[in-house]
């Protein structure tokens, strides 16, 4: 993993798989990484390092789910996960 941003996008891509996998359709999906989040919901990603990420999860997004949307929610909201 190259970074933080990386290590989170990776988690959201098999967050996204095992979606899939479970045969959602409609999915939330919550991280505590605005720039996830950004990236997710915008086309400015495209040329980053983790580009190719932000693709392939955009790409089971919409061919894949009826309804999904991206929740922000602050580390401080969610140690558990961070414990």
């Amino acid at each position: 993993l190259m970074d933080g941003f990386h290590a989170e996008m990776v988690a959201c891509l098999h967050g996204i798989m095992e979606a899939v996998d479970q045969g959602m359709s409609r999915v939330i999906l919550e991280t505590d990484s605005m720039m996830a989040k950004l990236a997710l919901e915008s086309n400015s990603f495209g040329l980053a390092p983790t580009g190719g990420i932000v693709y392939e999860i955009k790409s089971l997004i919409s061919s894949n789910f009826s309804d999904f949307m991206v929740l922000y929610s602050p580390r401080e909201c969610n140690r558990v996960a961070h414990a």
